[in-house]
């Protein structure tokens, strides 16, 4: 969140205004009436189970981001809203088979593709080799980060993760830190296509956008965002100049 905060912030900032500026030609008054029609048809009798999902939700967020406190593994912690889900039955055996399984198996494949090229030698193989050249460790992040936002536009940015991070990593056993912020932040900013991301997915099906409406903004975010991934990077290092100083103090 330290992180990513300020490149979203500053992303959608950009972004809103090009966007407004391109596709808004005469801004009027926004209507929120649906908001209310559609709160109107909530059914009373699920007030207990919102109450529950709102608190699962609490929670699981405030167990996720207190891990450094309680130890607990992030994977025994979204068992959490498992478990509640079920045995309240506010999730059934009908809800688990609508469960989207080959996104599922798509996010697995890409830990397990990327499992495989470690163990397998194949990353730090390549790795020795690229390391034979010449390249200045920040021209190389912002070649990994660049490189990171092309491919997760057209395929699994998960995958991309799995398999540029380790890369980067042992090329840069040095700047591992700096490797893991650049590609992740920089997967993120895959907005491009309809198909990047899945909040891409969602406004696309409406049937409100097509192809070509993305294109503007994803090339905005797309070659500001591994800049701002690397601006980033310096913001670690110089965090922990100031924390050796400190402690050395």
């Amino acid at each position: 969140m330290l992180y990513g905060i300020p490149v979203s912030f500053v992303l959608a900032a950009i972004s809103c205004f090009v966007l407004n500026r391109a596709f808004i030609k005469k801004a009027g008054p926004v209507s929120l009436d649906f908001l209310k029609d559609e709160a109107s048809q909530i059914v009373d009798g699920l007030r207990g189970q919102r109450i529950i999902v709102l608190m699962v939700i609490i929670v699981t967020v405030l167990f996720w981001l207190t891990g450094s406190i309680h130890g607990i593994p992030v994977a025994t912690i979204a068992a959490i809203p498992i478990v509640v889900l079920t045995a309240t039955r506010i999730l059934a055996a009908g809800d688990i088979k609508t469960l989207p399984w080959e996104t599922i198996f798509l996010i697995t494949g890409g830990l397990s593709l990327g499992e495989a090229l470690r163990s397998t030698g194949i990353l730090d193989h390549y790795a020795n080799y690229l390391r034979t050249m010449d390249i200045p460790p920040v021209a190389f992040l912002l070649i990994l980060s660049y490189v990171a936002m092309l491919f997760a536009n057209v395929s699994s940015g998960l995958a991309c993760i799995m398999l540029l991070v380790p890369l980067g990593m042992a090329i840069l056993p040095d700047y591992k830190t700096e490797v893991a912020i650049s590609v992740g932040l920089s997967v993120t900013t895959t907005v491009l296509l309809p198909i990047s991301i899945p909040p891409n997915v969602i406004v696309y099906s409406t049937g409100l956008l097509d192809q070509k409406d993305f294109r503007l903004g994803g090339i905005i975010v797309g070659l500001l965002g591994p800049i701002l991934a690397m601006q980033q990077d310096i913001v670690f290092k110089v965090t922990n100049s100031f924390d050796s100083i400190y402690s050395i103090s």
